[in-house]
């Protein structure tokens, strides 16, 4: 029999969408599967939904349905990760879809590879009406697997690597040893992603799979996205939050440094840059550079400010994070070869 995977779901609000996850959840090749759905206080109609779907769920998979008041995504997965049984562990969002062999290929993957934790695969994304108009975020692949994970998360910090939890899978001792019941932090909003990945880069080695297992789904109302830009305040408290949660995850997990905060400050600047909040270019650059001198990468001067604020921001971070990765001597040489990026496990390609 295949090993048994548990699926930890959280839902607030999702009646338009959690159905579409159930069908493609009901759809996966992988038989043994705990999925445990916490419903987060829903209001509009969500847990009728799940309801409609319990007796299909029930007669393939081991299903727990747990109902509570609304606590927060955080919240809610803690409460799952409390139930979880099973030899690999998976996060998807409710909202989302999963191909059919979504966990038939992870498993299947760290089944082959036993000195790999935790792997993942690429995801697309979908517009509001679920049409067929797709669209995959090309970039380069392969170099992922050619990293040692200190060298991943010093990629990931600076946002040279994008990591995205609900596309990965990790054996349960993995999973154990980042205690994520203990350290798990509630209470704020969108503050469950560096709780994950980071004790995972942290605690196991990781690995990329080439393949498009994962459909992510644009919301234009009740986003992360949508949230972000409703002002820079909001967004630059939103990014404090995370730097609190991206430190204390670091300390727990024995990984914190003076050099991995000025890491993340870097990516911090490029969040700020990607997710459309107004901001100074100059002071932008400057921030990078400083940052940069901070974590030892390299000294700043008046000819490196005027050589970056003539390149311009992109241009600066995409070359700035290939130095980052190339001074732990681990890769050779990393030319983007597309652009754009795959969201994941996969390389931010600056134009």
């Amino acid at each position: 029999m295949n090993k048994k995977v548990s699926m930890v779901m959280t839902c607030y609000n999702k009646a338009n969408y959690i159905g579409a996850m159930l069908e493609s959840v009901l759809s996966q090749t992988w038989d043994n599967i705990e999925l445990i759905l916490v419903n987060d206080g829903s209001t509009d109609g969500s847990r009728n939904v799940i309801a409609s779907y319990e007796k299909r769920l029930r007669e393939r998979f081991d299903l727990l349905i747990i109902d509570q008041e609304n606590q927060g995504r955080a919240s809610g997965l803690r409460n799952g990760f409390l139930r979880v049984t099973g030899d690999y562990v998976c996060t998807p969002d409710c909202d989302d879809r999963l191909e059919p062999d979504y966990v038939l290929t992870l498993a299947a993957y760290l089944e082959k590879n036993r000195d790999v934790k935790w792997v993942c695969g690429d995801m697309d994304c979908w517009p509001l009406d679920f049409s067929s108009d797709t669209y995959l975020y090309g970039g380069e692949h392969g170099f992922l697997n050619r990293l040692d994970n200190d060298t991943w998360l010093d990629a990931m910090l600076s946002k040279r690597v994008s990591v995205t939890p609900v596309t990965l899978l990790a054996r349960r001792d993995c999973f154990d040893k980042c205690n994520f019941i203990d350290n798990f932090l509630t209470g704020r909003e969108y503050c469950q992603e560096q709780q994950i990945r980071i004790p995972l880069l942290a605690n196991g080695k990781g690995a990329h799979i080439n393949k498009v297992l994962y459909k992510y789904t644009i919301l234009a109302v009740g986003s992360m996205t949508e949230w972000w830009r409703k002002s820079a305040d909001t967004y630059y408290g939103f990014l404090e939050n995370y730097r609190i949660d991206a430190i204390n995850a670091l300390k727990l997990n024995n990984a914190y440094s003076d050099r991995r905060r000025a890491l993340f400050d870097i990516g911090a600047v490029k969040m700020i840059a990607n997710n459309g909040i107004d901001y100074d270019r100059g002071k932008a650059v400057e921030s990078l550079l400083e940052n940069a001198a901070s974590a030892g990468i390299f000294p700043v001067s008046a000819i490196r400010r005027k050589t970056a604020l003539e390149a311009g921001f992109a241009v600066l971070h995409h070359h700035l994070c290939n130095h980052i990765i190339r001074l732990n001597g681990r890769v050779k040489d990393l030319r983007p070869t597309g652009k754009g990026r795959v969201i994941a496990y996969a390389a931010y390609g600056m134009a």
